[in-house]
């Protein structure tokens, strides 16, 4: 028997995090966004609530929460900050808990979790982006340890990182074309950052790394060598409808508001609720949040279960981050020029959940994922 509903530990658990955020997080939302400080006081109040180490294991000092319950969190999170939301999603512990060895993990994860370190992950480059295959950082062994060397751009949370999990070709006769994850820190010589000024989730320190003859020890590797592609491959099944939830977060809360300001304004004589212009646009905005709901959420579930999620993930980062900043738009489009000020926080929730339709997989190559799925590798472009 089918059950759409939520179990009551997991209500308890959607109702304290909700507590926390709406006392605790929404109340500074607009004036942190006003600049890119990283917002430690804000990334320490989340590791003390345990919000930064969710889906880590308790032996790490994390809270051993399923795709589930992280979802839950995800969602008030977003609707209270969508850096909040952000700043849990974005450590790059998924691959340490996957992938590293035991040493890097003791290391590195009881220190996300407490909120004194954190980590980036670095996928992208400046002439590869959904095309991973065209990544051109490269590693070679040299003795006791790796040499990297290449650029990756798009990085989030580089600005304050100490370290960055990477993914490179390796350099080696009999592993031509594998890759493999590697855990660099910013301290290595060779390693130069910059940062860059974007319109939206300033505080998320975006920027790019380079690497000029980087060495790093041989352990630093995550996970078996030549298995990199798989691991990044499966790390971002769980990773875009996480994405997906916080920028359907953002659309709630603004359609939210718009329900509430169509039933409180009032133009010739009556609330604009009773317009059908206004109505009919918030019914149909209604809906497909509810349809983006179910999806996310079946796809957490079906993460939980074991089960492959390829497709559903997909299907929810290509959808419902467009859906998201139209809903949000729709919004601030009602509330007129209150909407455009930047008094109301619907302006800032715009440009934070159009980065969202970017990371992690642009609707683009979701579909592109999505034709192999429904029809098969036969139909693909490439």
């Amino acid at each position: 028997m089918l059950c759409f509903d939520f179990s009551e530990e997991q209500e308890l658990f959607r109702r304290s995090v909700r507590e926390f955020a709406q006392q605790e997080v929404a109340p500074g939302y607009l004036e942190r966004s006003k600049n890119s400080e990283f917002p430690w006081e804000l990334y320490r109040l989340l590791a003390k609530a345990g919000f930064l180490g969710l889906m880590v294991d308790p032996e790490y000092e994390g809270q051993g929460a399923d795709a589930m319950s992280a979802g839950i969190a995800l969602e008030e999170l977003g609707k209270a900050d969508p850096v909040a939301a952000m700043l849990a999603f974005f450590t790059g512990a998924g691959f340490f808990i996957a992938d590293a060895s035991h040493a890097i993990r003791e290391d590195v994860l009881p220190r996300i979790c407490r909120g004194e370190a954190v980590t980036a992950w670095g996928i992208t480059e400046p002439g590869a982006g959904s095309d991973v295959s065209s990544i051109r950082m490269r590693a070679r062994r040299e003795g006791d340890e790796w040499v990297l060397n290449g650029e990756k751009t798009s990085v989030s949370l580089i600005s304050v990182a100490e370290a960055v999990v990477v993914l490179a070709y390796l350099e080696s006769d009999s592993e031509k074309g594998s890759m493999g994850v590697f855990y660099v820190p910013i301290s290595s010589p060779g390693t130069t950052v910059s940062t860059f000024t974007d319109m939206g989730a300033r505080q998320i320190g975006r920027g790019s790394v380079t690497m000029d003859d980087v060495h790093i020890p041989r352990e630093n590797i995550i996970g078996a060598e030549g298995e990199g592609f798989l691991a990044t491959m499966t790390q971002f099944d769980l990773a875009r409808a996480q994405v997906a939830m916080i920028a359907c977060a953002i659309a709630e809360v603004c359609h939210a508001e718009a329900l509430q300001y169509a039933r409180e304004r009032s133009a010739f004589g009556r609330p604009i609720g009773k317009f059908e212009g206004v109505a009919f646009g918030l019914v149909e905005d209604a809906t497909l949040l509810e349809a983006a709901r179910l999806m996310l959420y079946r796809t957490f579930w079906l993460h939980d279960c074991g089960m492959r999620h390829t497709k559903e993930s997909a299907m929810c980062k290509w959808w419902i981050p467009h859906l998201a900043v139209d809903v949000i738009h729709h919004s601030l489009l009602l509330h007129g020029h209150y909407g455009y000020s930047d008094e109301l926080p619907l302006q800032q929730r715009l440009r934070d959940a159009i980065g969202l339709e970017i990371g992690d997989g642009t609707a683009e190559i979701m579909k592109v994922i999505l034709t192999r799925e429904l029809l098969g590798k036969e139909c693909l472009p490439f």
